[in-house]
């Protein structure tokens, strides 16, 4: 029977309170809520500061480009700024985070005479050695006068990989994406000649595929003319070495990147220029040609010539280099000023490296060449193909959004990342976006590279600045309830829908029966509820069980 009373004293209360009451106290005014501002379209996402405009981040990018010119290993070399190489870093740090490697993740083949990992430069660098043809590791006792004097492989490696730590004054510098892992092929030199058995490239490409490199570097040339031969059986190669760099029967080919030759002429060397004979070259084959800062041809460079389908040019005419060599018979480890196309070969491997960085190893090899060449600096100097070919490589550009980002809808048609946002109201909270949770979307440039973001980013909350009393099954507040949270997120007032509320309470034996209600109000939704609370071991261990009911609200 005394259950049955408070029940129906509850019900008595509870119907009473949904009747206009005379206020005993003045109401207080009400809560205007914040005014709502749309959000900033969501253009490309950061790792620190979340899906932003483009606009934004430039402007971020032009921050960190401020700390880059304050640092003499990157402004005093004009190398990095002629191909925006501080620019590429910022894009990759303002994606992936601060603390990202350029290069971390990627590998690279290099076919040289060898490396000399003692030369500070080298130091911390990630490196392998696969010797061929009786090739052994360099050291003071290889080097040899009247054959090599010094280091070709190091000079060129540290193109890439040099680490920016050696002490001296103006040469001290960093290879464009010192984080790779770099995988030498060591070769026997003789006479400044590469002594390599032709059979062995089977091997070497066999191991590269299975060490999952992408990009090989082949800095060593010959110094003929491509235009001296009239037919591709003219061409001095042999078929062990254009059936490894053809890879027939593999989809995703490997990279073959080749210094175009120093001998000033007007077309590269019959190396660079093998798609012209062998077209199944083409897409997955480049040649690399050197200019100086102020864009002219290196002293020494050959054109690119009929090579300009798959040639570019790299701004590393002059750029310091590592030096390893014999000096009256000592080892020097020092740095040089390089001008061969060698040295720009590199710069394109490493170049290559970090575009497939920023994109995850999500492109093909012909998307990362296309890219490469699409991007590339075509104005000015760099419009004469005879010459520069595809033109200056630009990394800022490659390794940036090339037109608006769209998100896929079908296969034939997509939808802006600007406009593919969702901006829920108060009540949904952040339930939502918890459910997209640990899942990701990729929206494609123009030239379909693919830029990737948290799904739940795409899902955008309104936060409600009004003081607010948190209400979740077991706890209740002690005052009138204002705003009431639905346990979907963590703020307090998720719902946001009762102005001012009046309650009663009926105690009973140590537990109690409360009801509650929001004074009605013309345009305004109501809230009615009640809830149970009883003791069970102690005074301050209770349980307790309610319902809340709301009429006119969103969530019904």
């Amino acid at each position: 029977m005394k259950h049955i009373t408070i029940l129906v004293l509850s019900a008595l209360v509870m119907v009473a309170c949904n009747q206009p009451v005379p206020n005993p106290e003045p109401i207080p005014d009400p809560v205007t809520p914040p005014v709502e501002q749309d959000p900033d379209p969501c253009e490309i996402d950061t790792r620190d500061h979340g899906c932003i405009t483009l606009e934004r981040f430039n402007a971020l990018k032009a921050d960190l480009i401020v700390g880059y010119d304050a640092d003499p290993t990157y402004s005093r070399h004009f190398y990095g700024s002629e191909s925006r190489l501080a620019e590429a870093w910022s894009n990759l740090r303002l994606v992936y985070g601060t603390d990202i490697k350029p290069g971390t993740g990627v590998k690279i083949g290099m076919i040289d005479d060898g490396i000399d990992l003692r030369h500070p430069g080298l130091a911390g660098a990630d490196v392998s050695e696969r010797f061929y043809d009786g090739a052994t590791k360099e050291s003071s006792t290889t080097y040899d006068p009247d054959n090599l004097s010094n280091s070709h492989g190091t000079a060129v490696a540290g193109t890439i990989i040099a680490n920016g730590q050696l002490t001296g004054e103006y040469y001290n510098f960093h290879g464009n994406a010192p984080a790779v892992q770099l995988q030498m092929y060591t070769t026997p030199t003789v006479k400044g000649r590469r002594n390599f058995d032709s059979s062995n490239y089977a091997d070497l490409m066999g191991h590269a595929r299975t060490e999952g490199i992408r990009i090989l570097n082949n800095s060593y040339g010959s110094s003929d003319r491509a235009d001296d031969y009239d037919t591709p059986d003219a061409v001095p190669i042999s078929q062990y070495q254009l059936d490894a760099y053809t890879q027939a029967g593999f989809d995703n080919k490997i990279i073959i990147v080749n210094s175009a030759g120093n001998d000033s002429y007007p077309h590269p060397s019959s190396d660079a220029a093998l798609p012209h004979f062998f077209p199944k070259l083409k897409g997955h084959y480049i040649a690399a040609i050197a200019v100086h800062e102020d864009g002219t041809l290196g002293e020494i460079s050959n054109k690119c010539g009929l090579a300009a389908d798959w040639c570019i040019s790299a701004p590393t005419s002059g750029m310091p280099i590592l030096y390893s060599g014999l000096e009256n018979s000592e080892t020097v480890h020092n740095i040089y000023a390089g001008h061969g196309t060698s040295i720009s070969a590199a710069f394109i491997t490493g170049s290559l490296a970090l575009i497939q960085q920023m994109f995850r190893d999500q492109l093909s090899s012909e998307e990362l060449v296309a890219r490469l060449f699409a991007t590339a600096d075509k104005t000015g100097l760099f419009a004469d193909s005879s010459i520069y070919g595809q033109g200056l490589v630009d990394l800022d550009a490659a390794t940036s959004p090339v037109g608006d980002l769209r998100v896929a809808l079908t296969e034939t048609s997509s939808a802006l990342l600007s406009d593919t946002q969702v901006n829920l109201g108060a009540p949904f909270g952040d339930s939502l976006s918890q459910a997209m949770a640990g899942r990701e979307i990729t929206a494609l440039d123009a030239l379909n590279a693919p830029f990737f973001m948290p799904l739940e980013r795409l899902s955008r909350q309104p936060a409600l600045v009004a003081p607010g009393v948190l209400y979740r099954p077991g706890f209740m507040a002690t005052g009138p309830v204002r705003y009431l949270d639905n346990g979907l997120g963590s703020q307090a007032g998720l719902l946001a829908i009762a102005d001012s509320t009046i309650s009663a309470t009926l105690p009973f034996n140590r537990s109690r029966i409360r009801t509650y209600a929001s004074l009605t109000r013309p345009g305004r939704p109501t809230v009615t509820g009640a809830d149970l609370t009883w003791p069970l071991l102690s005074p301050r261990v209770s349980l307790q069980t309610g319902s809340l009911f709301e009429q006119g609200s969103l969530l019904g």
